[in-house]
């Protein structure tokens, strides 16, 4: 038998050498792999997301892009679209590496792990820029994803793309705003001129009027704003208020008691609408300057989730809010909503009147602070009844 005599040095040399030609070739054979995995991954490397997102903006304004029920896409979600393309186009600027459109091509387990990584860093980077570079709230960060996956389940249904999988790697973080309603006596006080301050321009007696009238019929701003002569109808010596919602496109009939007829006879003469046309804005900004006018100022303050933690937020000038400075066109469907439940008409009339969709979530958050009030209010009359009853005992 022959045999081979090696010494120390060249045992461990080869070794290395063989260790090291191994390596090599599995890295060789990883690069090789990965290259070909993104080349299949990126089929459309060269489409710019947001020449896509230009695309889907435009599409949805001309009404080729339409809502599940062949409905047309309501202007104020194409301003919330330019919204979101406004906050990509400043993230892109920063982080170029994210610009164009990853998809999944072919089939095979790592293809799929290429891209669905990709989407997963694309929004751990993008929601760490909204929340460290412009300071946003988780709410308004969910409002984002909510659009861009909007985007992209319009890019896999009506382009083509495949994206199966990647919507899931999106989160859209939810927080619930507490809802600020007015109290029975201060909505009393917005009837009533002899409660309200003198000082009350003309804008403002517009807004206080509109508002007023919002807190009856239920109405979202952008639904009442637009009433015409056409929605009053009278039956008898009845007038009925016959609506139908821009946003869930339910109709409601509602008659109108005399304070709000009253309201409509002011502006009668005015024009074909019921009331004088004013922006949102505006009448946000009003009606704040009305609060504060009636004397609505007791501190309520405001918070907000950051990173998952609860934070105070502050006004302008650095004070805490008031409850006048949460009062919103929203404010007054909110009201009407919440009254009508705790004085006890029944969900379904109050849902018909308010056009909330059969399945709609958020109303049954006003059946819970209806409800919540109603247990306090009860807990406050037994309270009474026993503290009578162990009185007397």
């Amino acid at each position: 038998m022959k045999v081979i005599h090696l010494n120390y040095r060249s045992i461990i040399k080869n070794g290395i050498l063989i260790v090291r030609s191994h390596f090599q070739k599995s890295l060789h054979y990883k690069i090789n792999t990965l290259t070909s995995i993104q080349k299949k991954a990126t089929l459309h490397h060269s489409l710019n997301l947001i020449d896509l997102f230009d695309e889907f903006i435009t599409q949805s304004i001309r009404g080729k892009r339409t809502l599940i029920n062949g409905n047309k896409i309501r202007g104020s979600s194409c301003k919330n679209y330019f919204s979101t393309r406004k906050l990509l186009k400043e993230f892109f600027i920063s982080h170029p590496r994210y610009t164009h459109l990853i998809e999944i091509q072919g089939s095979g387990l790592n293809k799929f792990r290429y891209a669905a990584n990709h989407w997963k860093r694309f929004y751990k980077v993008l929601t760490n820029f909204m929340s460290n570079n412009k300071l946003y709230h988780d709410n308004y960060i969910g409002f984002h994803i909510k659009n861009i996956k909007t985007f992209l389940s319009w890019l896999e249904q009506a382009k083509g793309f495949r994206l199966t999988g990647v919507l899931k790697c999106l989160f859209v973080n939810r927080e619930e705003i507490p809802i600020i309603t007015l109290t029975m006596s201060r909505l009393q006080q917005l009837f009533n001129s002899k409660k309200l301050p003198a000082g009350l321009n003309q804008k403002q007696l517009i807004v206080k009027d509109i508002f007023a009238f919002g807190c009856i019929c239920g109405l979202r701003f952008s639904d009442l704003i637009m009433l015409t002569k056409a929605n009053l109808i009278t039956r008898e010596s009845d007038v009925y208020l016959e609506t139908t919602s821009s946003k869930t496109q339910s109709k409601s009939r509602l008659k109108l008691p005399l304070e709000g007829i009253q309201i409509i006879n002011r502006y009668h003469n005015k024009g074909k609408r019921l009331f004088p046309y004013i922006s949102n804005a505006w009448f946000n900004i009003c009606l704040k300057q009305i609060g504060e006018l009636a004397g609505w100022t007791e501190p309520l303050p405001k918070f907000r989730s950051h990173k998952g933690k609860l934070v105070a937020v502050k006004r302008i000038n650095g004070l805490d809010y008031r409850f006048c400075d949460h009062i919103t066109s929203h404010t007054m469907r909110r009201t009407a909503i919440t009254l009508l439940l705790m004085l006890g008409v029944p969900e379904l009339v109050v849902k018909q009147i308010s056009g909330h969709s059969p399945g709609s979530v958020s109303f049954y958050r006003y059946v819970n602070l209806a409800q919540s009030y109603m247990n306090s209010e009860v807990d406050k009359a037994f309270d009474k009844i026993f503290e009578h009853v162990e009185s007397k005992a």
